[in-house]
This record gives C-alpha cells, sequence and structure tokens, in this order.
C-alpha cells in the first residue's frame, strides 16, 4: 500500500529512499506529527507509525523549540533542505518568527569534494588545457557550500581571481528532491492550505535554479560592475566571461575589511559615517536608477578596501524593481502623500497574490492603523525593520502573499540599515530614500509619464479588440461542429477520494475473508477432497483466510488509524 502511494512520485528508482529517509529524519527530531497531518505515515517504520498517532497543530505562536527541531532536521537532509531554509528566511510574508531566526542560522556546513574533481569540471567546461587558462590554482578550497566551492586563482596575466565549481550531480539530486517536496505539497495543500504548500515549493524550485546556472549570477554581476564603473567609492567584481559557464563562474577577486570589524577601520582611519552614508546611497541608487540590486546585503557580502571604496560581493541572491512595480511604489507614495487610504488598500490588494479573494473592510482598520502609526513622523525616526514588519504582518493576517522582489527590496533595505548602524549609530536609510521617492511621485505624475502610459493602454486595448472577433468565431465553429469541451477539475477532493478507495478495499477483502471462511467451512463439513478424512479444500480455504486476515490487521496498524 506505501508503495502504491510513492508512486505517484516520479523518478521512483531514486526517490523511495529518499522518502522513508525525510520522513523519518522529521519524526525522529520530534516531528511526527507533521508526517501524520500529512498522511503520509504509511511510508514510516512500523514503531514510528504507531509513535505518531496524535495530531499536533503545526506552527504554534510561541513554540520555539519546534522552530528548532525544523531547523536541525532540515539541516540533516542537505543541501536541497538546507537551501529550502534559507530562502524561507527571506520570505517572512510566508514564515512567521523565531522560524525565520532559526532558519537563518542554517549553515551550508558540508564536506568539501575533491580538488582533483573541481580542475577536472574546470578543464571539462573550458575546453582547454588547465595551464593555458590559469597560471595559479588553489589546492584546497576558500570556502565549501552546499551548492558549489570556490578556489583562489591567478590568470596567465597574473590576474587574481576567484572561481566557483558547481558540486557534480548537484543538480540531478536537488531536482529529485524537489519532486519529492511537491509530493510533500500536495498533501499539505489539504491539510494547510493557509500555509500555501505549493506557491512555497514553486518559488523555492525557481530560487534554485537560478542559483545553480552560474551564468545568471555572473549576469547580474557584470551588470552591476558596469553599473558601479563610473561610481566613485563603490564598485562590485569583474566576471571573466572566457572562464564562465553555467558551472563554473570566475571574476575578480577582491578584498577588504568587513564592515562590523570596526577596530580595523579605525586603524586605517577611515571615517566610518561616511561609509554608512556611501553604502546607503549605493544601495538607494541601485533601488531607483539601476532596477537591480543586491538582496542579500550582509556584513560578509560587503568589503571596505584601504582607500574607503565599498565592494559589493556575492551576487547569487538578487531582486529586480521592475517599470510596473517602480509605478506601485510611486502610487503608494503618492496615496500617502494624499492620505488616500483607499488607494493605499488597492495598491495592496492589486499587488499580492490571493487579493482577489481579501475582503477589503477587513483589510482598511489594519491599513488604517499602520498608516498613523508611520504618518507624519520624521524620516530620521522611521526604523525601516518595523515599517517591514508590520507590512508583513498585516500580509500574514489576511493571507497576502507579496510580490518577491518587494519582500527583497524591503529586506534589503532592513538590512542595509542594520549594517550601516555597525559603521554609524545613527545611519537611517530612511533618510536617504526621502529626496528619491519625491523624484519618484515627480516622475510618476510627469506629462510625458502620462502619455506614455496612455499609449500603452490603448496599443494593448487595441490588441485585444483585434483578437476578439477571431476568438468568437473560434467559439462559434466549435459550437456547430460539437467539438467545444468544458473542462472541470475538482479541488481538494483528493482525500476523500483516497480515504473511499481504502475503505473500498478493505470491505471488499473484508467480505472476501467471510466467503472464504463459511465455504472453508462447508468444505469441512461436507469432507470435499478428503486427505486422512479432513477436506484439503477447507485447509486450504482457512490458509488463504488466514493470510487475508493478516494483511488486513497489517493495513489497518500501518496507516496508524484504528
Amino acid at each position: 500500500m506505501a508503495l502504491k502511494h510513492i508512486t505517484r512520485i516520479p523518478r521512483i528508482p531514486r526517490n523511495i529512499q529518499r522518502v522513508i529517509e525525510i520522513l523519518t529524519t522529521l519524526w525522529r527530531h520530534g516531528l511526527g506529527h507533521i508526517v501524520t497531518r500529512l498522511n503520509v505515515q504509511e511510508h514510516l517504520p512500523m514503531v514510528a507509525r504507531l509513535a505518531t498517532r496524535g495530531k499536533v497543530e503545526l506552527l504554534p505562536s510561541d513554540d520555539e523549540t519546534f522552530a528548532r527541531r525544523l531547523t536541525m532536521a532540515l539541516q540533516e537532509l542537505g543541501p536541497t533542505f538546507i537551501k529550502l531554509g534559507q530562502i524561507l528566511s527571506t520570505r517572512p510574508d510566508f514564515v512567521p518568527e523565531p522560524y525565520l531566526s532559526e532558519f537563518r542560522k542554517l549553515q551550508d556546513e558540508v564536506k568539501p569534494f575533491p580538488s582533483d574533481q573541481a580542475k577536472e569540471i574546470v578543464h571539462k567546461e573550458l575546453r582547454k588545457e588547465f595551464d593555458k587558462v590559469f597560471a595559479e590554482f588553489s589546492d584546497e578550497p576558500l570556502a565549501s557550500g552546499s551548492i558549489a566551492q570556490t578556489y583562489a586563482a591567478k590568470l596567465l596575466d597574473g590576474t587574481p581571481v576567484v572561481v566557483k565549481v558547481r558540486r557534480p550531480d548537484i543538480e540531478r539530486k536537488i531536482d529529485s528532491d524537489i519532486d519529492i517536496l511537491r509530493y510533500l505539497a500536495r498533501h499539505a495543500e489539504r491539510n494547510w492550505p493557509e500555509l500555501n504548500p505549493m506557491l512555497v515549493v514553486d518559488e523555492f524550485e525557481k530560487a534554485i535554479h537560478k542559483e545553480l546556472d552560474f551564468i545568471v549570477e555572473a549576469s547580474y554581476t557584470s551588470k552591476s560592475h558596469e553599473f558601479f564603473e563610473d561610481i566613485p567609492d563603490v564598485k562590485c567584481p569583474k566576471v571573466y566571461w572566457e572562464c564562465t559557464t553555467p558551472n563554473i563562474l570566475t571574476m575578480e577577486r577582491i578584498t577588504g575589511i568587513r564592515p562590523d570589524d570596526a577596530d580595523e577601520l579605525d586603524r586605517l582611519g577611515l571615517d566610518r559615517k561616511v561609509l554608512a552614508t556611501n553604502l546607503g546611497k549605493a544601495f538607494v541608487k541601485q533601488y531607483v536608477d539601476f532596477g537591480l540590486f543586491h538582496a542579500d546585503p550582509h556584513p560578509g557580502n560587503i568589503l571596505i578596501q584601504a582607500d574607503g571604496t565599498i565592494a559589493l560581493i556575492d551576487f547569487g541572491m538578487t531582486g529586480h524593481l521592475t517599470s510596473d512595480l517602480l509605478s506601485e511604489i510611486s502610487t503608494v507614495l503618492i496615496a500617502i502623500a494624499k492620505q488616500d487610504l483607499d488607494i493605499l488598500i488597492d495598491v495592496y490588494i492589486s499587488i499580492s497574490e490571493g487579493g482577489a479573494f481579501v475582503d477589503a473592510r477587513k483589510l482598511r482598520p489594519d491599513i488604517l492603523e499602520m498608516f498613523d502609526k508611520y504618518y507624519g513622523m520624521p524620516m530620521a525616526r522611521i526604523d525601516m525593520a518595523h515599517v517591514f514588519n508590520d507590512s508583513l504582518r498585516i500580509a500574514r493576517k489576511h493571507k497576502l502573499v507579496l510580490p518577491r522582489d518587494l519582500v527583497m527590496l524591503m529586506r534589503s533595505m532592513v538590512v542595509v540599515t542594520s549594517v550601516g548602524r555597525m559603521l554609524d549609530p545613527e545611519f537611517n536609510v530612511a533618510e536617504l530614500i526621502e529626496p528619491e521617492a519625491r523624484r519618484l511621485i515627480l516622475r510618476k505624475a510627469s506629462p510625458q509619464r502620462a502619455v506614455k502610459d496612455l499609449g500603452l493602454s490603448l496599443w494593448h486595448t487595441s490588441r485585444i479588440l483585434r483578437s476578439v472577433p477571431e476568438r468568437l468565431r473560434s467559439i462559434v465553429q466549435k459550437i456547430e461542429s460539437g467539438t467545444l469541451t468544458v473542462a472541470f477539475k475538482h479541488q481538494g477532493l483528493e482525500g476523500l477520494i483516497s480515504g473511499l478507495d481504502r475503505v473500498s478495499n478493505r470491505l471488499s477483502v473484508s467480505i472476501i475473508l467471510g466467503s472464504t471462511i463459511v465455504g472453508s467451512s462447508i468444505a469441512l463439513q461436507a469432507k470435499i477432497l478428503p486427505i486422512r478424512g479432513i477436506s484439503a479444500i477447507g485447509i486450504v480455504g482457512y490458509l488463504v483466510a488466514a493470510m487475508l486476515g493478516l494483511w488486513l490487521v497489517w493495513d489497518v496498524l500501518r496507516s496508524g488509524r484504528y
């Protein structure tokens, strides 16, 4: 019976044992009730199934121990689940505290793979002899993560570089685990729809595949390098495209001091207040003028050089501010300036996934409370972390999922503020955003923008109108030919159907079992085909009935529901 359910997962040979490993790990860390709530406990060993009969609600509001246990389980399950936790730690609209703080502790503590194997991957990817590309290449990695490990090297002209090499076979392993996550998410969708499990897996799959493809990271790094090339006091690594492929990334090696090393900064005589301001301006410029921004600006990804230049490294996590999203942000700013709460609510709903199902009347008091809390407060006194947390609290309460890039933008501002305050305790990125916010409002309200928006709207409308006759003709033709079909898809009934299927199977076995016992008893009484005075058919019938009875008892015990 367990095999029947496991076969619903693609790539069966690779996944059967992995499903058992994942569920057993959860049970071993005291999370067996998750398995029971998912209704997949039949994949657990017998002892574990017996121990998971009770049901406990997931995500209790104050259960820090639960969050700790879940984090330890993710750490033990390896790269895919470590990355899942790390990515979820950046989505506070999905995950409440204390899970966020625990997930942020997840580290890529992965044993390095052999450097000879890394060199072989580099050779295979570049299709050149190793000594014709690099003058030097370290024998030991600088760092080893769940996706890749990095090496210090020098090009033939002596340029110091960092080479990032993807782990062999890591994509296959991650894809296999994503298949299993989808399988578990389908079960969770029926039991915890409020957690948006399928949406979480979709978001994770997009994020992890972007991180697996080094061309994506190389492109973001290169664009950022070009953007800051003519801006003083800020730099990003140069990408060496001739030594970069989807599996390896070669970029300029930048050294410097972490912003949290105050003693070393003071020893060099650097003005930490100026450094904080330059850092803030660099990020505000990314948000407003570039549209592409570093979404993980923690102290390890920011280096300060001896001349005061700030270097931004590791663009594995990057956010985008499209013109549409910037336009919505501008609308919010205008609504705040005009104190128009209705526009603010409309934008909040329209940009959120699930907004179509939100009751605006219930949302209004929460938005009003947050508006009253911050409106009129001097920008220097506004704490971006509090604004961020209040916005996400409202989103979670009303089951709204904010755009990923908007969440990353807010988180980036919060982290930049935190790093800035390591340099200057009085730093606040909100003060630097204020003049740019005014510029955004003016840009939104400009006649040129209005004409452009009107032109785009007319173009889209004309396209829709042009396609209407063709679509109507197609529908009429299908009606006339009798080929018009209406697709109906039920949702949320899979568990009921599965349960009815299992009940009917047990009922059928019970009927057969009873019939076999009755028939065998009659055969024994009538002494049909006797052997030494006992009916052979009756004996065989009792043996078959015994096996059916044992199977039925085993199936009931294995299900954990009796």
